[in-house]
């Protein structure tokens, strides 16, 4: 048979060890559930900034290695740079020095046609002398 008679009692001490009980008490449980209620959240929270710093940590090495990824090909490109420069300028020289084998050529070859013409008249002279002199 039940104990109609009996109640349930919430009560509690409070800091200065004196009892609550009551509408007191009742108030002070909703206060301690709505408090676990904020620790669960806090809790949660917690672990959601765990994992963002964990991404955050990622993100950075990932930065990291792109930054040092972009340097090495930044040093390649400036090698590349420096490398078509040079072949540009020994083009050029090369150039040049074509330029000046071709001028001397021409210049040897005027020589040369210079001196054939001279033999051609000196043999004409010759060949007119000759002609004088035979009887």
């Amino acid at each position: 048979m039940p104990d109609r008679g009996k109640r349930i009692v919430i009560s509690a001490l409070s800091e200065d060890s004196k009892i609550i009980t009551g509408g007191s008490a009742m108030k002070l449980s909703a206060t301690i559930q709505k408090s676990s209620g904020a620790i669960a959240e806090l809790h949660q929270n917690t672990e959601g900034l765990k994992e963002y710093d964990q991404l955050l940590a990622s993100n950075n090495n990932l930065q990291n290695e792109l930054e040092r990824k972009s340097n090495e090909v930044k040093v390649k490109i400036e090698e590349i740079v420096r490398i078509n420069q040079e072949r540009k300028n020994y083009e050029m020289q090369m150039e040049k020095k074509l330029e000046e084998q071709i001028d001397f050529k021409s210049q040897l070859i005027q020589l040369y046609e210079e001196r054939y013409s001279a033999w051609e008249k000196e043999k004409e002279y010759h060949s007119k002398d000759s002609e004088e002199l035979s009887p």
